[in-house]
């Protein structure tokens, strides 16, 4: 499998844009994580393809080298990616 048919974790207000990605979180396992910042419900939540992720919001092929056990994280899409070493 390449990396951008690689199955990621959302929301469906990133999916149909209408909230951005804010927060990014790569586990250690190697499932990626990508979110709004707000608290998640289960029913919000799904699998797409990170080359999905990737046509959404640019900016995230500025963060695909995070680590695993790293997460990245802004306030605001103008804001640039802070990155937190977290396991």
């Amino acid at each position: 499998m390449s990396k951008g048919n690689t199955a990621v974790f959302t929301v469906k207000q990133i999916y149909s844009k209408e909230q951005p990605i804010l927060f990014v979180h790569h586990n250690t396992d190697g499932t990626w994580h990508f979110f709004t910042g707000d608290k998640i419900k289960a029913a919000d939540a799904m699998m797409v393809a990170l080359f999905e992720i990737t046509t959404i919001d640019k900016t995230i092929a500025n963060i695909l080298d995070l680590p695993k056990g790293w997460q990245a994280s802004r306030r605001s899409i103008k804001e640039e990616w802070l990155r937190v070493q977290v396991g």
